[in-house]
């Protein structure tokens, strides 16, 4: 059996706000994650983080709006337990 790393391991990739951040500041998301082997999920507390942002003039969010409609994003909720960790 091999090592496992994080290209290899078949768990989709879970983006925090930041990771969000550095890729949609790129402008090279979707090239991104059109290359990335597996899914990427964000959870929605992130998305609405990156919602306040747009009152501050920042396009994170609507940028994540447009790889979450492309089909290159899921937004996913956590259950009570996960979420008292994150």
């Amino acid at each position: 059996m091999g090592s496992r790393n994080r290209l290899t391991d078949p768990a989709p990739f879970k983006a925090d706000a930041s990771a969000v951040i550095t890729m949609t500041a790129t402008r090279q998301a979707g090239k991104i994650l059109r290359a990335w082997p597996r899914g990427v999920k964000v959870v929605d507390i992130v998305a609405m983080e990156l919602d306040q942002g747009r009152r501050r003039g920042r396009s994170d969010a609507d940028l994540l709006d447009e790889l979450v409609e492309s089909g290159f994003i899921e937004i996913v909720s956590l259950d009570a337990l996960a979420e008292s960790y994150f």
